[in-house]
């Protein structure tokens, strides 16, 4: 069983959503981080926590439609890739093409968190 934790921002991963992703792993699931900086950079630390993480482009306060659909690819290849069984998305630009990548891969499960 995997879940995929999607945000649009990767710092928000580690000082909101740790807890989160640790309650996943008692529960059995395999954890995939999903941010939008390098992985070169966040590797260490979320192997530190058992979670892998892969980076997504998104630029998160445009509104270039050419890059928000770079964005919506990005999340699609990803999931494509995990074939997780759940996504929970937060941040508006995951929510909403976390969303719209999780219907086309027909991902049943999908949890927006807007706060």
């Amino acid at each position: 069983m995997k879940v995929v934790v999607l945000s649009c921002n990767t710092n928000s991963l580690t000082l909101f959503r740790l807890d989160m992703m640790k309650s996943f792993q008692k529960r059995g699931y395999d954890v995939v981080a999903v941010g939008d900086e390098p992985q070169e950079k966040w590797n260490d630390y979320f192997q530190s926590h058992n979670i892998k993480y892969r980076q997504i482009y998104v630029h998160r306060n445009g509104m270039n439609p050419v890059s928000d659909f770079r964005t919506f690819l990005d999340i699609k290849a990803v999931l494509e890739d995990e074939k997780p069984d759940k996504v929970f998305a937060y941040h508006a630009k995951s929510i909403v093409y976390g969303g719209l990548a999780t219907r086309c891969l027909e991902i049943n499960e999908f949890y927006p968190m807007v706060a």
